[in-house]
């Protein structure tokens, strides 16, 4: 989702998911959200990536094992939306 242009959408995605009711699936896109600076997704592609790629610092992402951290933060939210009822 944040690695292609569907990330683009996250604002939106927030709002829609609020709007249906599908308040298991919004608390895992904030979760997801989480791995960014104030949970603000940045909005452009290139953008998350820089981000994902190249983060530093004392913030949650750079706290994770670097060459597995992109699996270390989201494969568990991947499985929990996959077998989710929403």
């Amino acid at each position: 989702f944040f690695t292609n242009t569907s990330g683009d959408f996250a604002a939106a995605a927030f709002a829609g998911l609020q709007a249906v009711g599908a308040s298991q699936i919004h608390g895992l896109l904030t979760r997801a959200c989480s791995v960014f600076p104030g949970g603000a997704v940045p909005p452009t592609q290139g953008e998350r990536e820089v981000f994902l790629q190249d983060s530093s610092g004392g913030d949650k992402w750079a706290d994770l094992d670097k060459p597995n951290r992109f699996q270390q933060f989201f494969e568990p939210l991947d499985k929990e939306f996959y077998s989710s009822p929403e």
